[in-house]
């Protein structure tokens, strides 16, 4: 894995103070990983439209309108300006990374950006169990609080297979940026509730300790083979979501593996990572395990329109 990890970043745009903040979280990611940035705002309505007729381009224009706020937002690199057509923000951004090498999507976490319904409204769902890349939050008010360069890396980890998947990626961030990089791992109890009672009682202590030890010396032999990086293992006893909201006020950035279950990958809809994309004071990224899965439940019953300086591209 190179510093290139992310060739190509899209930003959810539509001009609001949640796309700024989503903006600048994006070009500080492209600068990281020497990505080719764009700014992508997604125009249409629930009916198919015709391109070219009157409803069409008027979308159009004012979606190419939105866009013009991004020369408010100082960013380096400068960004690509697309406009997309699509029947929600959601399906316009998973329509141009099903179509284009997108390896990012980054949105801004405010409720009352109409780019947020692609992460906390009805609409989310459809793009983050499809969407073939990862997602990356930017909490509100970012774009007045980001840093220059990620400086605290956290990595939420397991055993799992997607948290060594997000362990991977946040290494390679730090690695690109001299950040440090906190492996946070928040050890469970080490007996369940499957395990008899009298066990439970009298041997609880013990076997807690030993326990204890054990998932604490697993991450520490993590984290040291992790090669070319600062890193320190963090083993935590509690709640996930409260610990993890809390690190976060001390991270530039904090890394989740998705879950993947079913036909199509869960990006932000576990029970963890949702509340985290409300609460969390730093980014969230979210990382698949699989680069890309099929999304052939998702409905592609409706066309989008792709602008690029060579012209306009239907897809769909």
């Amino acid at each position: 894995m190179t510093n290139d990890m992310y060739r190509t970043i899209v930003v959810g745009f539509d001009g609001s103070d949640h796309a700024r903040d989503a903006l600048v979280l994006g070009a500080l990611l492209a600068r990281a990983s020497s990505a080719r940035l764009i700014a992508a705002c997604v125009y249409g309505t629930s009916t198919r439209l015709t391109s070219g007729d009157e409803l069409e381009c008027a979308l159009r224009s004012e979606a190419q309108e939105r866009l013009r706020a991004v020369a408010d937002v100082a960013c380096d690199p400068a960004p690509e300006l697309r406009t997309v057509r699509g029947r929600s923000p959601a399906e316009g951004l998973q329509r141009l990374a099903d179509r284009e090498p997108v390896d990012l999507i980054v949105v801004g976490s405010g409720r009352n950006s109409a780019i947020d319904q692609v992460v906390l409204g009805g609409v989310p769902e459809r793009l983050l169990q499809g969407a073939p890349c990862a997602i990356a939050t930017a909490p509100r008010g970012y774009a007045g609080t980001a840093p220059a360069r990620l400086r605290t890396i956290g990595a939420a980890y397991d055993e799992g297979p997607e948290a060594r998947a997000a362990l991977a990626i946040a290494a390679e961030l730090a690695r690109a940026t001299n950040a440090q990089l906190q492996a946070i791992e928040v050890l469970g109890p080490p007996i369940n509730i499957l395990t008899p009672r009298p066990v439970a009682t009298v041997e609880y202590e013990s076997y807690e300790l030993v326990g204890r030890a054990e998932d604490e010396r697993r991450l520490r032999d993590t984290v040291a083979a992790l090669p070319g990086v600062e890193a320190v293992a963090v083993p935590e006893r509690g709640d996930p979501v409260a610990v993890l909201t809390a690190y976060s006020h001390e991270l530039d950035l904090l890394v989740l593996g998705s879950r993947c279950y079913g036909p199509l990958r869960r990006a932000l809809l576990g029970s963890v990572s949702t509340p985290l994309v409300r609460q969390a004071a730093c980014p969230l990224l979210v990382e698949p395990r699989i680069a890309h899965e099929s999304a052939d439940a998702y409905e592609r019953s409706s066309s989008a329109i792709v602008e690029t300086p060579g012209g306009r591209e239907e897809i769909g």
